[in-house]
């Protein structure tokens, strides 16, 4: 099952599209956003395997606090990966301590070229250099805070904007990786559908 939460975005069925051509007969819902605190309190107590999807949205993910304690409850469950694209890797930023403030150069429907480093190549089973679509005026922008709720192992850094959050039962993308700008799209959601193997 991926339940992908609905942040009021254009780009959250383009999501669901993407899983859908990636791993066809996978079961695929999406939550609107008025029901989103039920789903998750109704997630912590379940012992079904799942990916949750922290979608993109307009906004601040000032906005979204509400939903920290239920996330990082999540975040320790063993049947549970969280996947967060854009607003989604921003309230994850939060919860991991960092800050969100405004791009030093804000993109919308560009195309930025990144260099993965070697292990996350690895584990992800992408190129070192891939080439993602961007649509954001805000950044998770690294904070001496050191977080309590580190479940990431590594991180993808550019001009100490943080584009990327990868540890077990987790991944998420400041870029868009079902965007036609991005290269091997189904490529940037291996890691959590592999999880449902």
């Amino acid at each position: 099952m991926i339940s992908i939460l609905d942040f009021e975005d254009s780009f959250t069925f383009n999501i669901a599209s993407e899983f859908k051509l990636a791993a066809p007969g996978t079961n695929i819902e999406v939550i609107n956003l008025e029901n989103i605190k039920n789903f998750l309190d109704n997630a912590i107590n379940t012992d079904e395997r799942r990916v949750i999807v922290l979608g993109p949205g307009p906004g601040n993910p000032d906005q979204h606090r509400s939903l920290h304690p239920l996330i990082k409850t999540l975040l320790h469950k063993e049947n549970i990966f969280i996947f967060g694209v854009c607003l989604g890797h921003q309230i994850l930023g939060q919860i991991f301590g960092h800050e969100i403030k405004r791009c030093k150069s804000p993109i919308h429907g560009e195309c930025r070229e990144f260099l993965i480093k070697p292990e996350i190549s690895r584990i992800l089973k992408i190129d070192q250099n891939i080439k993602a679509q961007c649509y954001n005026s805000l950044a998770v922008v690294e904070s001496e805070v050191s977080s309590r709720e580190n479940n990431f192992r590594y991180k993808l850094e550019q001009n100490n904007e943080v584009f990327l959050f990868l540890g077990p039962r987790l991944l998420s993308y400041q870029f868009h990786p079902e965007s036609i700008g991005t290269n091997y799209r189904s490529s940037f959601l291996r890691y959590p559908l592999s999880f449902l193997l």
